[in-house]
């Protein structure tokens, strides 16, 4: 019961933080509707990761989860509560919400590294999967709500009071989290230095060397990252606001597809087993969200059809994270995870954030060229000319992430078929 309730205020402040972060999109449109903004934007989230991740890492394996992530969760409110001082001195402008968000997103980093060792701690093996489609099924929820409820209270109360509603909720999770148990953890008793660091550095590097399916899952997400970097977590925004007209209804009925995208497959984790490998599932769930998602987002031309793209984007990902979670799990020590996981989010991260950037400098210097030199061409796919640009970076995205896909479940069934041989 008390793992469920912590989920359960983990999900609420959750909600919180991202009815906030649609807040900020609408205030950022209303303001400077740039491509290049909205890529900043998401860069100075993730960017954190790659600079602190490995940092990280090692203080995890030294210190107590819980009180990592009540310290972190502590400083992200401090970060909240600046934002709102702004906001009602209306001294608030881009590139200090640029710099806010990536000193909340090194704060992020630990509160979420934290998280997911101290998941793999408080889950047994059994729970482990099941529990996982639950938050899918509730992260999915929070997409699917914070579109409404952000874009109701931005025109109805502003930004202050959205600041101080995400306050509220993450102090709800901070003290239950403060007066939860959790069982006995396997801490490191060496102290931490730069040193020490670098070791820990080569040693979560030798560690997954020794592991074929570990580097090839990092090699793999690098990709999907990348690709996702590029699209989903920079331009889903300003695609969808170019083509409707900047209709914020429309952008939120997609959001709210994504999210019930996620709530739908993270019950369907929960509820189906299927009697293929972890690796068959991850790869095939994530070829069926690029080619589905990115398609029907980029060839849409009405709302309909865009929000089914954004269904099946999200959809298929509950898939991909509780397998990859799970075989994680499964193959590293539990007092080894923090460092580990840690060089595995930087690693998997480190595309990201190129991609964002790659998917504004492509839009801006190389694909608004194509649509105004081929006019008729685009109109013809993609009805007009209007975000044709970042409709362009969809279609390549999508094809090249389901050949990435398709290539890396090809090379499985070409093993497994060599093992089945060499066996009779």
């Amino acid at each position: 019961m008390k793992n469920l309730l912590f989920i359960l205020t983990q999900f609420l402040s959750e909600l919180g933080s991202t009815i906030t972060n649609f807040g900020i999109i609408l205030w950022i449109n209303s303001k400077n509707p740039n491509v290049l903004t909205f890529s900043l934007l998401s860069i100075s989230v993730f960017l954190p990761k790659i600079v602190f991740g490995i940092i990280i890492g090692s203080i995890i394996d030294r210190m107590e989860k819980k009180k990592l992530i009540l310290i972190a969760d502590f400083l992200i409110g401090l970060s909240s509560l600046v934002l709102f001082i702004l906001f009602k001195l209306d001294k608030v402008n881009i590139p200090l919400i640029i710099l806010l968000n990536f000193i909340s997103g090194i704060f992020s980093c630990i509160q979420d590294s934290s998280k997911g060792v101290l998941k793999t701690i408080i889950f047994s093996n059994d729970e482990y999967i099941k529990f996982n489609g639950l938050i899918s099924f509730l992260s999915g929820v929070s997409m699917l709500l914070s579109p409404i409820i952000g874009a109701f209270l931005y025109f109805n109360i502003g930004m202050e009071n959205i600041i101080i509603i995400d306050i509220l909720t993450f102090l709800i999770a901070s003290i239950f989290l403060f007066n939860m148990n959790i069982p006995k953890e396997n801490i490191l008793t060496s102290k931490i230095n730069l040193k020490k660091i670098w070791n820990d550095f080569q040693f979560s590097i030798n560690e997954v060397k020794k592991i074929k399916e570990l580097k090839t899952l990092i090699l793999f997400y690098s990709l999907v990252n990348l690709f996702s970097g590029m699209t989903y977590f920079s331009l889903i925004s300003p695609l969808i606001l170019q083509r409707t007209e900047n209709n914020g209804e429309i952008l939120g009925f997609v959001n709210m597809f994504l999210g019930l995208g996620f709530i739908l497959g993270g019950i369907s984790v929960s509820i189906f087993k299927f009697n293929i490998s972890k690796e068959k599932i991850i790869y095939i769930s994530i070829a069926f969200s690029f080619l589905c998602g990115d398609l029907f987002l980029a060839f849409g031309r009405n709302n309909v059809v865009w929000y089914l793209g954004a269904f099946f984007a999200s959809y298929f990902i509950p898939f991909s994270d509780a397998n990859k979670a799970y075989i994680w799990k499964d193959k590293i020590k539990q007092e080894n995870r923090g460092r580990i996981f840690a060089y595995r989010n930087t690693l998997e991260s480190l595309s990201r954030p190129i991609g964002m950037l790659l998917g504004g400098l492509i839009v801006e210097y190389s694909f608004q060229g194509i649509v105004k030199n081929n006019f008729q061409l685009i109109e013809l796919y993609f009805g007009n000319t209007k975000g044709g640009a970042i409709a362009l970076l969809f279609v390549f995205t999508g094809v090249l992430g389901f050949c990435v896909c398709s290539y890396s479940l090809l090379k499985i069934i070409k093993r497994e078929s060599i093992k089945a041989l060499s066996q009779t």
